[in-house]
């Protein structure tokens, strides 16, 4: 490639308790299977995570601990979104939850592609998790296409309920938990001429009652190599902020 073009997708990296509507409408649906993997209140929280991770290519494992803190909500194209802000992240993320499931706002820096301005489809709900689905439902989440001066550019995202766990961690032992996993595929295609590039990310979700995200596992790819794993449980559910 002329210039390596580098896609940091991080959707559910920064998830994902974080929003639900605050005011029911029958014509949108039961929201109580959503609601019941959500921590309760969602303003305000704020949950302590530990973080691993191994580089396949330099054999190097790191590990970290961050915060996650869930804003108040804010309106947007009738919705409220909670924003998700993570101590050793700049950027966020905003939820809502309609209907059994979470949805993500697409925006700008789902695609911070280098070197290129995409049309993103900017200000709509895509669905993320589906909490009413059975056990080994799959659904779609994105599909879509754009080009820049180097490459052809494709996005499918796609999710999976692979049923229900127990997950151990430091803080507790969470018994069923709905697990999900989000497999996003970018593929980049020369315009001229070249070596045709897949990455693809898979990450695996475990949502607990009443609490929400307490596991993840996330996995990077390049044209089906495994570039590194990431590791993540919960360690501590902080006390709620007072003002938010």
């Amino acid at each position: 490639m002329k210039n390596k073009v580098v896609l940091f997708i991080t959707l559910a990296n920064l998830l994902l308790f974080n929003c639900i509507l605050n005011e029911k409408d029958d014509n949108k649906g039961d929201l109580s299977i959503a609601e019941n993997y959500l921590p309760s209140p969602i303003s305000g929280a704020v949950f302590k995570w530990y973080s691993e991770t191994y580089n396949y290519i330099t054999s190097i494992s790191d590990t970290i601990t961050f915060t996650e803190t869930i804003s108040s909500p804010e309106t947007i194209n009738g919705h409220d979104y909670y924003t998700i802000v993570k101590s050793n992240n700049s950027e966020t993320m905003r939820f809502c939850v309609e209907t059994n499931n979470i949805y993500f706002l697409v925006e700008e820096n789902m695609f911070p592609i280098i070197g290129s301005n995409p049309d993103t489809p900017f200000g709509y709900n895509s669905k993320f998790f589906d909490f009413s689905a059975s056990q080994g439902d799959k659904y779609d989440i994105l599909d879509w296409g754009t080009t820049n001066d180097e490459f052809i550019i494709n996005y499918n995202f796609k999710g999976e309920f692979l049923g229900y766990e127990t997950v151990q961690t430091q803080l507790a032992d969470f018994h069923d938990c709905s697990k999900f996993q989000i497999q996003y595929n970018t593929k980049f295609t020369p315009n001229e001429s070249g070596e045709v590039v897949n990455y693809s990310r898979i990450e695996t979700h475990w949502f607990a009652p009443n609490t929400g995200t307490v596991k993840r596992v996330i996995e990077n790819f390049n044209n089906g190599n495994l570039l590194d794993t990431t590791n993540e449980k919960l360690l501590e559910n902080i006390e709620y902020l007072d003002k938010i």
